[in-house]
């Protein structure tokens, strides 16, 4: 079964009872829809219906023309509101023949009309339906025009079409208040629009329009016109011609004010322009103090060169001089002797690091100086040494292999060792375990030594991990305690590592201590080798 239609209301406005009992019959025949008739014997009566019904306008009214009082037009006039809409669809009912008077109503604001003489069922009940969808395309058409009108108002935007055969050029109110122009101020013509476009603009203004027209193409371009009181305004244009018999007969564009875009972007480029300078000037200070970095660097590590190289000759005649004394001393006075020789050799060797360190931090290759080298050994002697320099602590070596001999850079090697271990004392001021295991890893047909030195001290910060082992850099912590350093340390065993084809990594946690493993392996690759 079909849904039940919804209720129409409809005001029968007609003297005649009789003729309201028909339209009635009529539209009951016609139709299954159910109605509710409301009866009105003038027009007046039927004006104050239609305005002041207690739910809302009806669904449709029928409207005799002829009423004893004012005929349909006066009554359709009095229905306009303010848009020139009435408040509802209206079908007059005409008793005579001619079309002219179907005509006049549809222009008084019917929406349809029907003659009594050829008035059925159907007829009546197919002009009540065309009225009701006519009103309600009207309504759509007048809300869509009032959505444009305020889209247009809120974007600055006018609306204006220019006749190619006769050069005449209609706007629309938007147009008007854009240029700054009163209605009738505007002569309506192409010619009167160009006077108003500032002069700088007008020939190509002019130009690039005439060539949209003759490419058939869109026409598109930003200028200024000038408004009353010589005001300069920037606007759009958009346009495009249609064609009446293959030639250009009309354009239909739009203005668009954009001014005030314009404007922020004559200050936005302003602004690029002044960073852009600033930047430039930046760029050029900061070249210049990069330069007298580099040069600094280099400088300071000449400095260090020279003088770590004029330190060593004397540094070496000391030595020869104290093992010609050794000859000749007493035991007391030998032990003294070999103590100084000690420190001698000692310095010798931070004068070599500090050679290193410079040629490395200037990202110059070291020259390894390769030998057979048992790892195992050199790391139980220097645990040995520091073990003496360093009572509190215990340091544990273990190793799966009585030797691990590779082909490295021992006294580069016994560097790496050094600091680690030394590291690993350092940051565990109250003593502790500081253990080394050593493993021989074979992988990929290669032969690795892997030496690993795990303490227990204040360990490293999560954050300063992925920079620990940069040139001057500590952990956050380190640098609130009394411990020296200044990073370069770790910097330096990680260019030394790398340089023997080798790698570092470290795993740590704040508190909890640190654990460096160092991978060697035991032949140069061929690079290195060759």
């Amino acid at each position: 079964m079909k849904p039940r239609e919804q209720r129409w209301r409809v005001v029968i406005i007609d003297d005649n009872p009789d003729d309201r009992a028909e339209l009635r019959r009529l539209l009951l025949q016609g139709s299954p829809r159910q109605y509710e008739f409301v009866e009105v014997e003038t027009g007046a009566a039927g004006v104050r219906v239609l305005l002041a019904a207690p739910h809302g306008p009806p669904d449709c009214a029928i409207l005799d023309y002829h009423l004893p009082d004012i005929d349909a037009p006066e009554v359709l006039a009095e229905l306009r509101g303010p848009l020139g809409d009435g408040v509802c669809p209206v079908v007059v009912v005409t008793g005579s023949q001619g079309q002219a008077v179907g005509r006049a109503v549809l222009r008084a604001g019917a929406q349809d009309f029907i003659g009594k003489a050829w008035m059925t069922a159907e007829s009546l009940t197919r002009a009540l339906e065309n009225a009701t969808e006519r009103w309600a395309m009207a309504q759509e058409l007048r809300a869509t025009d009032a959505r444009l009108r305020l889209a247009l108002s809120a974007s600055k935007t006018g609306i204006w079409t220019w006749d190619l055969r006769t050069d005449a050029v209609t706007w629309t109110r938007e147009c008007y208040e854009i240029h700054g122009v009163a209605d009738g101020a505007f002569d309506g013509t192409w010619a009167g629009f160009l006077r108003l476009v500032h002069p700088d603009d007008r020939d190509r203004v002019e130009a690039t329009a005439r060539s949209a027209v003759e490419a058939h193409d869109v026409y598109h371009l930003e200028f200024r016109v000038v408004r009353p009181g010589a005001e300069a305004l920037w606007v759009q244009h958009r346009g495009s011609a249609s064609d009446a018999g293959g030639r250009p007969a009309r354009m239909l564009g739009a203005i668009t004010d954009v001014n005030e875009r314009k404007r922020a972007e004559e200050v936005l480029e302003l602004r690029e322009r002044e960073l852009e300078a600033l930047r430039r000037k930046a760029d050029e200070s900061l070249r210049a103090a990069l330069g007298q970095a580099q040069q600094a660097v280099r400088s300071r590590d000449e400095l260090v060169s020279l003088v770590s190289h004029d330190l060593r000759n004397p540094l070496g005649s000391l030595v020869m001089g104290i093992s010609l004394l050794e000859d000749e001393a007493t035991d007391g006075g030998r032990d003294v002797l070999k103590r100084m020789s000690r420190q001698a050799q000692r310095m010798n060797e931070m004068i070599h690091e500090l050679l290193d360190v410079a040629q490395l931090h200037a990202g110059r290759p070291l020259a390894l100086e390769r030998s057979d080298t048992d790892l195992v050994a050199l790391t139980r002697a220097l645990a040995e040494e520091q073990q003496h320099a360093a009572p509190k602590h215990r340091i544990e070596v273990r190793a799966g292999t009585g030797s691990l001999v590779g082909s490295w850079d021992p006294r580069r090697i016994q560097r790496v060792l050094n600091n680690l271990l030394s590291n690993a004392i350092k940051y565990s001021p109250g003593g502790g375990t500081v253990r080394v295991d050593l493993e021989r890893v074979v992988e990929g047909g290669a032969t690795w030594a892997s030496l690993r030195i795990t303490d227990a001290g204040i360990g490293i910060p999560a954050s300063d991990l992925a920079r620990i082992f940069q040139w001057y850099s500590r952990g956050e912590n380190a640098l609130r305690t009394s411990i020296r350093g200044i990073g370069i340390g770790l910097a330096g065993v990680r260019d030394i590592v790398e340089q023997h084809g080798g790698s570092i990594a470290v795993e740590s946690e704040e508190g909890q201590g640190s654990t460096f493993t160092v991978r060697l392996p035991t032949r140069p690759p061929p690079a290195a080798a060759g």
